[in-house]
């Protein structure tokens, strides 16, 4: 959910990009300053950033939820924060770590419970809300704010 600045460093003793983050910095070291392979290098952060984060938390809400996915996939282009397959898997857009910690806990929270039960009925919201209280509050920021995360 922060901003930081992108600092972009050539070091030609470098095989393959490498991004770090350092303070309010994503620093982005390359052997040369292609902008397809640092699109690429952040990319790929981003990924695996967001799959550490939804990780954690899905080992956290699982439990409270009573739901455990067969398989996440972290994937650019998702359409949605979250969807669920039929077979139980979720798959998260790969910008989710871009938002604040309270929303991407609510979307994780939100994928869950549709393992149990459908959006469409008032036992989905009722599970929602036992595990967290606020999340209308919570959706309504991403609803006012989605636009402004980084895609």
């Amino acid at each position: 959910g922060r901003s930081f600045r992108l600092d972009i460093r050539e070091d030609p003793g470098r095989r393959m990009p490498k991004v770090r983050l350092s303070g309010f910095d994503l620093m982005v070291v390359t052997p040369k300053p292609d902008p397809e392979a640092v699109r690429e290098a952040l990319d790929h952060w981003y990924r695996r950033q967001t799959r550490l984060v939804v990780l954690d938390r899905i080992e956290y809400f699982a439990p409270r939820v009573g739901a455990q996915p067969a398989a996440v996939r972290i994937r650019g282009g998702v359409g949605r924060w979250a969807v669920r397959s039929g077979q139980g898997e979720l798959a998260f857009d790969e910008r989710l770590i871009t938002a604040p910690s309270h929303v991407v806990d609510c979307i994780v929270a939100h994928a869950l419970c549709q393992l149990v039960e459908s959006p469409r009925n008032g036992r989905f919201w009722a599970r929602l809300g036992a595990v967290l209280p606020d999340y209308r509050v919570r959706m309504a920021w991403l609803l006012d704010h989605a636009d402004r995360l980084d895609g």
